[in-house]
């Protein structure tokens, strides 16, 4: 679907040449021939309403309330506003101050979307739009682990892995630090891209801190073990170790090194931060391997999927992830404690 127009152009060329002359390009989408405001990013201009601005954030009513002298730059007699924010951020702003909103009902906001308005509200102290913004991303980036397994199913949010690296960011900016444990966690499976960072549309790259980079890589550690341990304790069930009502131990022991080495390194479609409960982690092993590794016998699978420690998820280590990311966390989510 493409993006609404909001463009009101006059039907003279006069503000297109005078846009010209400054070196500038007029916004197909945001520019009002009845604006009272040009704001410039770059070498773009943006025609608006400077009332809209001014009751949405206090920086800009203080920015618009300085007196202006006749010399200083405007478009027909429209005053220009220069702003140091990339034109593809300031457009996402602009996006969420004239309709539609930035969320609809049921609807689903892009990453680069909510990123650019919480950075810009923020800054420009536009506190509903942070709220909402915020609203948002710790819909996705949640404290509890229920939904953090059914992330997948938010409707509001759709961000990719490296995203990631951008929400602990933001996490910082705004101080909420209920976002990073989950982001800290995503990034801990980015390999060399935790370091190397992630770029922006606008072309600019954020990267982790240093602190938060050797973070990562200290809790990759630290779930790859805690993974080991719980992998090496599904192997001692007895009908590993003695074979017991098994048609082909050889085969099911095989099959769980195999799927063993599968889950500590990943595989196609398995997203190792998502700290699903193994019974979910096998299945997606066994759909995707079906034609590569023989499968274990119906005796070994129904006396896997019996186990409590198959079928109730990875509790411990969601329990300890704040500490395991090296932050503290007010009110973080103890899965055993959960309704059902």
């Amino acid at each position: 679907m493409s993006s609404p127009r909001y463009s009101i152009l006059g039907d003279s060329g006069e503000e297109r040449a005078a846009c010209g002359a400054l070196g500038l390009v007029q916004d197909e989408t945001f520019w009002f021939s009845d604006g009272s405001l040009v704001l410039v990013a770059g070498t773009s201009a943006f025609k608006i309403y400077h009332g809209v601005l001014a009751s949405q954030s206090a920086v800009f009513a203080d920015m618009l309330s300085l007196p202006r002298s006749s010399t200083d730059p405007s478009i027909n007699g429209c005053p220009i506003l220069e702003l140091l924010d990339s034109p593809e951020d300031l457009r996402y702003l602009l996006q969420v101050l004239f309709p539609p909103p930035m969320m609809s009902p049921g609807g689903t906001s892009s990453f680069p979307r909510v990123s650019a308005v919480v950075r810009l509200s923020h800054k420009y102290q536009m506190d509903a739009l942070l709220r909402q913004g915020i609203d948002i991303l710790t819909g996705y980036y949640t404290t509890t682990y229920s939904q953090w397994l059914k992330r997948d199913e938010y409707p509001h949010l759709k961000p990719l892995p490296i995203h990631a690296i951008d929400a602990v960011y933001l996490a910082r900016l705004t101080e909420t630090d209920s976002m990073l444990p989950t982001a800290l966690l995503q990034c801990s499976f980015l390999e060399e891209r935790v370091i190397t960072g992630h770029k922006r549309e606008d072309g600019t790259c954020v990267k982790l801190s240093d602190t938060d980079v050797q973070r990562g890589i200290a809790a990759r550690r630290q779930l790859m073990e805690a993974d080991l341990a719980g992998l090496r304790s599904l192997q001692k069930i007895p009908y590993v170790q003695n074979g017991q009502d098994c048609k082909s131990p050889a085969q099911c022991r095989l099959f769980m090194l195999n799927f063993l080495s599968a889950a500590l390194l990943g595989f196609d479609g398995y997203d190792r931060a998502s700290l699903l409960p193994w019974r979910q982690v096998v299945h997606k092993y066994r759909s995707k391997r079906r034609d590569e590794v023989k499968d274990m016998c119906a005796s070994c699978l129904s006396t896997l999927r019996s186990q409590e420690r198959w079928n109730k998820g990875r509790h411990g280590t969601w329990k300890r992830l704040p500490r395991i990311m090296g932050v503290q966390i007010k009110d973080w989510n103890d899965p055993e404690q959960e309704q059902t």
